[in-house]
């Protein structure tokens, strides 16, 4: 009987374990839509130097919060090159965005990352080339 009761156990803080761990969203990119019904259009992965870049990812659950962090590294070294918060409201559970670096700050050719973190935990992720 014990042996049964430890073995539930165990099997339920494991289930508990891994229902808690939240499932990051894949960020998509493309252009910008004019339609409410789509978050980009022309879904790609690939832009040119100064060309604008929608960003767009749909969470399995309402943010819950006022505002998302926007990350933005370069890939080949994780260096943190820019962020910044974006408004949401806390009912939504998709965001999309569009974004493009001054001349002054232009990217250079390469890959990035985009996060987006709610508080501190990661809730999407995606990369993009500039070439």
């Amino acid at each position: 009987m014990k042996r049964f009761l430890f073995i539930s156990l165990v099997v339920c803080f494991l289930l508990a374990g891994c229902g808690a761990e939240s499932k990051i969203a894949e960020i998509k990119f493309g252009d910008w839509s004019e339609h409410k019904d789509d978050l980009l259009v022309n879904e790609r992965s690939t832009f040119k130097i100064n060309e604008n870049i929608t960003l767009a990812f749909e969470s399995s659950d309402k943010f819950g919060t006022r505002s998302l962090g926007v990350h933005l590294y370069k890939a080949s070294n994780s260096q943190l090159l820019d962020s910044w918060d974006v408004d949401v409201d806390p009912d939504w559970s998709s965001y999309s965005s569009e974004f493009q670096t001054s001349e002054d700050d232009e990217l250079e050719p390469g890959e990035y990352e985009i996060a987006i973190f709610k508080d501190t935990s990661r809730i999407g992720e995606g990369k993009f080339t500039i070439e």
